[in-house]
Order: structure tokens, then C-alpha cells, then sequence
């Protein structure tokens, strides 16, 4: 770790991150967060964040941090556009880490059902890097795998 945190290089001396962002970067990617809320439907247009938005063969679900810190889940038919009016939307999603490797999900309920969205950053060679999971009273009904595009 350098300059308390900003840059992080492994043992051999590698790159994993850098943590700063100069004042030019700042507010390009508050202009790029902007732009894409103007491309957004109403209903889903207030944010604090952009997470990730997954592809399923069937739904192009959103995620997005929220004011509040939760998350909020958005989902389409695959067929459909961001423009559109979601089909589902579920506010106070929850942040859930999976270990040290860098895997999480995101947790949405609505009623019954549970909605889990999974990001795989260590995986087996022939893993997804996400998925979708839905539950209705504990029973898993839906397990689709994902591909995510960054906001």
C-alpha cells in the first residue's frame, strides 16, 4: 500500500488498484452518472451509485446504490430497454460479502420471493461471473447465469 491507500500492488510488484481519482476524474464521472440517468425511465432515475447491470437470457436486471446506502433492483425482459418502465423494482437491497476473494451478491425481498445477485470474482475456470437466484418461501424457482456490464 502507498500514500494510504491509494495505489495497492501485490508481492511481485503488480498493480491490483488505485484508490485515487484527481478532480478531472471526479467530475467526468459525475457527467458520465448524469448522462446515463437521463437514458434511465423516471421511476428509476435517482441514485447515488451505479452498481452493475446483469444479463440473463431472459431479464436485464440494475443495480444501484441508493441515498440511504441499500441497493435497489431493477429488472427488464431481455428484449426490453433501460428506457422502459422496469417491471420490478425492489428498493432496500442489502450488500452481502462472501469471504476474502472478493465474491458478493446483492440481496433484494419482495413478499415471498428472494432475490439474490451474485458476482463471482474467484471462481472455477468454468464459472459465471454472475448469476441470477430467485426463491419463493425458501425454494429456489429461478437460477440463471449472468454476464455484467459495468455502468
Amino acid at each position: 500500500m502507498f500514500r494510504q491507500g491509494d495505489i495497492w500492488i501485490d508481492e511481485d510488484g503488480n498493480f491490483i488498484s488505485v484508490n485515487y481519482q484527481s478532480a478531472a476524474e471526479i467530475k467526468m464521472k459525475a457527467t458520465l452518472i448524469e448522462s446515463e440517468k437521463a437514458n434511465l425511465h423516471p421511476s428509476i432515475n435517482k441514485f447515488t451509485n451505479p452498481i452493475c447491470t446483469l444479463l440473463t437470457k431472459k431479464y436485464r436486471i440494475r443495480i444501484d446504490e441508493m441515498p440511504n446506502g441499500k441497493y435497489r433492483y431493477a429488472s427488464w425482459k431481455i428484449e426490453s430497454k433501460i428506457s422502459d418502465k422496469p417491471d420490478l423494482i425492489i428498493q432496500n437491497g442489502e450488500y452481502v460479502p462472501e469471504g476474502s476473494g472478493g465474491n458478493h451478491h446483492y440481496a433484494f425481498k419482495n413478499g415471498m420471493y428472494s432475490y439474490e445477485c451474485g458476482i463471482v470474482i474467484l471462481g472455477e475456470d468454468d464459472s459465471t461471473p454472475a448469476y441470477l437466484s430467485v426463491s419463493k418461501g425458501g425454494n429456489e424457482i429461478l437460477n440463471e447465469a449472468a454476464i455484467i456490464l459495468q455502468p
